[in-house]
């Protein structure tokens, strides 16, 4: 996100500007853990830069958030 903020935050109107991590949900749905944290990493420094934006910016909400949980990242061995 290094570029997508700068034409947009010249427009007087403001402007809505909305990321997805995609590819999470496909690590989550195929259960593959190391994809899954590499991809949230990933996102985490998008987060970073749209809270930097904000910061400077002054009048910036952000909000992430999960449309579901893919989950069951558990130990299947049997105790």
């Amino acid at each position: 996100m290094k570029k997508p903020a700068t034409p947009v935050k010249k427009n007087n109107n403001g402007f809505l500007l909305m990321l997805e991590g995609a590819q999470i949900d496909h690590g989550g749905h195929a259960n593959v853990l190391p994809d899954v944290v590499t991809e949230l990493k990933d996102f985490d420094q998008v987060v970073g830069a749209a809270m930097r934006f904000a910061d400077s910016n002054g009048e910036t909400l952000v909000i992430v958030t999960g449309d579901h949980e893919t989950g069951a990242h558990i130990n299947r061995r049997r105790l």
